[in-house]
């Protein structure tokens, strides 16, 4: 055998050494690339800030002591909310404030009566998020303002301040748009109105309400 026999022998044993090195590398990498998870979670996150409106129907009484005694009173409401979501896990707690213009008058014929012009109110909330549905309780300050009549026609208007508190479900269409059902009782405590004679007036009303909120 020749030198440069030789040569092209050694030549050809080294780059088959070679590839069957490479392909055992190949042979080798090949299982890391099925081990390679990306992780993903598609549950809905409630975290951020909203902003929506609503619509719903409250019916409840109003007490004049000693001028007419109490008048119940319904009608429908609408109005505006925003507020701010933070979730861990699947506990989300949260804070919200409403403004709800009060489309409520007194039931009777009798010239006594009570309307209620808009109740604000800035609550907590908490609830379980189920994915994309949220049931919550909730619960906080009421501030309202209410015109009450007694029986001689005479009439004032006050601001109450009061509390409320309810439960709701919210349901999630997708990361930016969800609609909810609410159901709140509030209570206004009682103010001294000048009416025929200082009289103390107070009411409270249950509501149930339709939302929907965009998130931001």
């Amino acid at each position: 055998m020749g030198p440069t026999r030789t040569i092209l022998t050694a030549g050809v044993a080294l780059a088959l050494s070679g590839g069957a090195a490479h392909a055992a590398d190949l042979a080798v990498a090949d299982p890391l690339y099925p081990t390679a998870v990306v992780t993903h979670s598609g549950a809905y996150d409630w975290s951020g800030f909203y902003a929506g409106v609503s619509a719903g129907y409250a019916g409840g009484s109003a007490s004049l002591d000693g001028a007419g005694g109490e008048v119940e009173f319904s009608g429908p409401t609408a109005g505006i909310q925003f507020g701010l979501n933070t979730q861990s896990e699947t506990v989300v707690v949260g804070a919200e404030a409403d403004l709800q213009f009060g489309l409520i008058g007194d039931d009777g014929d009798a010239s006594e009566g009570a309307d209620l012009d808009y109740v604000a109110g800035v609550r907590g909330r908490v609830g379980l998020a189920l994915d994309d549905v949220l049931p919550y309780l909730t619960a906080g300050l009421a501030v309202g303002q209410a015109s009450m009549t007694d029986s001689l026609g005479v009439s004032d208007t006050e601001t109450h301040v009061g509390w409320s508190a309810g439960l709701g479900t919210e349901f999630a269409f997708d990361q930016n748009t969800s609609l909810r059902v609410e159901y709140l009782y509030t209570d206004l405590g009682e103010r001294t109105y000048d009416l025929t004679e200082p009289t103390e007036g107070g009411l409270d009303y249950h509501s149930v309400r339709a939302g929907m909120n965009f998130s931001f």
